[in-house]
């Protein structure tokens, strides 16, 4: 027969308590640790909040039972993935409200592919009643997803919170007759933008020039004008893709992911470099001005920014050569960021920036300054008589196509990730 340990439970407990960082070996840990993981989960926080001052091994004490405390919600989160939505729905019903985070958690995750009815009892059921966190979250599938049946439910929680998410929900989704007795709570939040391009050709609607320079950014502000009857002209045309360019690309790549994402998807592959008209934030403005016919505008664009591009490639042959090689690389593990990519994308942001051509160089000053850089004249002019036939024929081919471009924009409120689906035609 085996002999029972005469060490207890209480004893390890009582070494914890008084344990010091001169004989807090690992052995210890790994046995304190053991500990803990043998507790419930009610017994080891009391144990937690009786530990005295000072306690060497408290930190890792509060670590396990952390680690603890979620093994126990992942337990429940398991017990409830696989579970038909009508059981979902009926235990968040249910008074015993232990299981709604894991509940409503498990929804969420489920929802986009579900059938139509049981989206629609979600909704109804859970969106009148979650708490902030998971109402902001609801809503972000409610861009994606919707239903006149949840209307009412989205206007009054609209009524009862005036949440910014929601307002973009509503605003997304309804009509602008039924925007209209809401407009003026909209004006006054970051949904300004959005709420101008849903209703700026409405006879009832009038552009607030304070709210447009509290909410919009100088490009935003050229994308509604382009909107109204009078259009805006030639040069104002050219202004909005390079104040995109330097509010949109330029001082929005802090982050080395998002860099590196950027460096990703605006590399051609084939010419080894990159491209601005390529990046996702171009694609909007692009397809707008020639909805507006200004071709024009854009084959200056496209002609100057196609010739940086270019010069960049060729003095930067070894940089742009050591991207193709990386990219192909990653092209089988793309979520892995390469710093090296990112920080030459980084070195194309500030070799463009310097050559904005003169109507619109001033607009790179600030992402000059912050990155202690000055502008450079090199003799890159904007000249339409400079285009190049590469230029010409893409934008021959580019009024074949921009029809289904802007049917395809005017359907799909497309975030950022939806551009990498559509295969354009530069």
């Amino acid at each position: 027969m085996d002999k029972k340990s005469t060490i207890t439970q209480q004893d390890i407990l009582e070494q914890m308590r008084n344990i010091t960082q001169d004989n807090y070996t690992p052995e210890r840990k790994a046995l304190f640790n053991a500990t803990i993981d043998a507790m419930s989960l009610d017994d080891a926080e009391a144990f937690l909040e009786s530990l005295p001052s000072g306690c060497a091994a408290a930190s890792d004490i509060e670590l396990w039972v952390d680690c603890k405390e979620f093994k126990e919600r992942d337990k429940d989160y398991e017990s409830t993935k696989n579970l038909p939505v009508n059981d979902l729905l009926a235990m968040y019903k249910d008074p015993d409200k232990e299981k709604d985070s894991f509940v409503i958690w498990n929804l969420l995750n489920r929802f986009m592919y579900l059938a139509h009815d049981e989206q629609i009892a979600i909704m109804q059921t859970l969106l009148p009643t979650v708490d902030c966190w998971s109402r902001k979250c609801f809503y972000l599938r409610l861009q994606k997803w919707w239903d006149d049946a949840v209307k009412d439910i989205v206007i009054s929680l609209w009524n009862k919170y005036h949440e910014a998410e929601c307002g973009s929900v509503m605003i997304s989704n309804l009509n602008s007759e039924e925007l209209r007795p809401y407009v003026k709570e909209l004006s006054n939040s970051a949904n300004y933008h959005q709420l101008c391009r849903k209703c700026v050709n409405e006879p009832w609607f009038e552009v607030d020039m304070e709210l447009m320079e509290k909410y919009c950014t100088q490009s935003e502000k050229l994308e509604i004008k382009s909107m109204t009857p009078a259009g805006i002209t030639h040069e104002e045309a050219l202004k909005w893709l390079y104040r995109v360019i330097s509010d949109e690309i330029l001082m929005s790549n802090d982050d080395i992911r998002d860099l590196y994402e950027s460096a990703r998807a605006t590399f051609d592959r084939s010419k080894k470099t990159f491209y601005m008209h390529t990046h996702s934030r171009m694609y909007d403005p692009l397809a707008q001005l020639c909805r507006l016919g200004h071709y024009d505008a854009v084959m200056q664009f496209l002609s100057y920014e196609t010739r940086v591009c270019n010069r960049f490639a060729a003095e930067n042959k070894e940089l742009v050569t050591e991207v193709a090689d990386i990219l192909s690389f990653n092209r089988v593990c793309r979520n892995t960021p390469s710093r090296g990519t990112a920080l030459i994308y980084k070195e194309f942001l500030c070799y463009f920036a310097r050559r904005f051509p003169a109507p619109c160089h001033h607009f790179a000053d600030a992402f000059l300054k912050e990155n202690n850089l000055t502008r450079v004249d090199d003799n890159v002019k904007l000249d339409e008589e400079e285009l190049t036939p590469e230029v010409k024929g893409f934008i021959s081919e580019f009024k074949g196509t921009i029809d289904y471009i802007i049917e395809d924009t005017d359907k799909h409120n497309l975030d950022e990730e939806d551009y990498s689906l559509i295969d354009l035609p530069f």
